[in-house]
């Protein structure tokens, strides 16, 4: 196989690989939505995230070294037959990126929401013991049964 099949292979690879990295960047930008919002899907987004990481796992495993095989056939290459690569690398990484962006601003959200509940569960939990210390003491109540010797 020549140099030029070889990064006509790459290149492919690499297609269907950021193929996968849309998908994961699309899901991406709906868990914003969905913890933007009441947060109701996200067990289902998690779940179709997994499936999409699984299967770009499946493609890294089956075709292994693909960096290593780029800078291997790399400087044997005319600007012409590198060009498909560099521009799929490229645009992987701009993929990657918003993924990225997106994971990120999601984490701030979550964290957000969490500080958010963290408090008003400290505020609920310490507006039942004010109400205890200053509650009002109880009444005295009469005894229901009262022992009589006869």
């Amino acid at each position: 196989m020549t140099a030029a099949e070889r990064a006509a292979k790459l290149a492919e690879a690499l297609r269907a690989r950021r193929t996968w990295y849309e998908r994961l960047a699309d899901l991406a930008r709906e868990q914003l939505a969905v913890l933007a919002g009441d947060g109701s899907g996200l067990a289902d987004l998690v779940e179709r995230k997994r499936a999409v990481r699984a299967e770009l796992e499946r493609l890294s495993q089956g075709a292994p070294g693909l960096r290593d095989e780029w800078e291997a056939i790399r400087g044997g290459l005319t600007k012409a037959e590198s060009a498909p690569v560099e521009a799929e690398l490229e645009a992987t990484a701009k993929v990657l990126e918003a993924v990225m962006t997106s994971e990120e601003e999601a984490r701030r959200i979550a964290e957000g929401s969490r500080a958010t509940v963290s408090e008003e569960m400290k505020a609920a939990a310490e507006s039942r013991r004010a109400a205890a210390a200053y509650g009002k003491a109880a009444a005295p109540v009469s005894p229901r049964f009262v022992d009589r010797k006869e």
